[in-house]
């Protein structure tokens, strides 16, 4: 399967740059940083939300803190010693 998206690509250099360009353009649309690129709007996502997010999934960020039974449902591996 992945061979066949693989030589579709190179085959297919028009719809490989498309679809590159699309992404890139996405990349800088939602950028959470100030691009003034005059032509693309801007709608970046704040640092606030990825950090809401994260603690959401039970990782503690500068701000924010997330609860403990969340935290305790994480798997061991990703359990570190938490700041108080």
């Amino acid at each position: 399967m992945l061979h066949k998206i693989i030589r579709f690509f190179l085959e297919n250099k028009l719809v490989t740059f498309l679809v590159f360009f699309v992404f890139i353009s996405w990349g800088i649309i939602t950028s959470p940083f100030g691009w003034d690129t005059g032509v693309l709007p801007t709608d970046p996502v704040p640092v606030d939300a990825s950090q809401q997010a994260m603690a959401k999934a039970g990782h503690d960020t500068e701000k924010y803190r997330t609860d403990d039974a969340t935290y305790d449902d994480l798997h061991g591996c990703c359990q570190y010693e938490r700041l108080k």
